[in-house]
C-alpha cells in the first residue's frame, strides 16, 4: 500500500493512496482528519489485537466504518456492511452480484494490521507537523 499526505497553502489536508486502497484515504479524511487524540485508543486496539488479548475491533464512523481483526483492518463505507455482497444507497437496496467494482474502490478497502498501524502513525506525525 503507497500513499503520499499532502497540506496545500491553507493547511487543507489531503490523502492519496495507492489503487484499491481509496476507501482508507476517504476515512482518514472523513473520520480521523486532525482529530489526532482518537488515536491513542486505535493503537491500544491494534496493541491488543497483535497481542491476541482481543478478536475484533470496530470503529463506526459517519461516512465508513473500521474493522480491525487480528491480521487486518478494512475500511467500509457505512452504507454497506463489511459481509455484504449488496449495498444501500439513501435506503434503497443497490441489489446483490451487480457489478459495482468501479465503486466498490471507494467504498471498501483492506490492508495488513502492520501496515494500518504504520500509516496512522505517519499521519500523526504529518497533521502534527513534524514531517513532510
Amino acid at each position: 500500500m503507497e500513499y503520499e499526505f499532502r497540506k496545500d497553502i491553507t493547511g487543507e489536508l489531503s490523502a492519496s493512496f495507492s489503487m484499491g486502497h481509496e476507501a482508507i484515504a476517504a476515512w482518514l479524511l472523513e473520520e480521523i482528519g486532525q482529530r489526532t487524540p482518537v488515536l491513542p485508543a486505535l493503537y491500544k486496539a491494534i496493541d491488543q489485537l497483535q497481542n491476541h488479548e482481543r478478536w475484533e475491533y470496530v470503529l463506526d464512523g459517519v461516512e465508513y466504518n473500521l474493522r480491525l481483526t487480528c491480521s487486518e483492518a478494512e475500511i467500509c463505507n457505512a452504507q454497506i456492511d463489511f459481509e455484504a455482497d449488496s449495498f444501500r444507497v439513501d435506503g434503497v437496496d443497490m441489489g446483490e452480484g451487480q457489478d459495482m467494482d468501479f465503486y466498490d474502490d471507494e467504498a471498501r478497502s483492506s490492508c495488513g494490521l502492520d501496515d494500518f498501524k504504520n500509516m496512522l502513525k505517519e499521519w500523526e506525525l504529518f497533521v502534527n507537523g513534524a514531517r513532510y
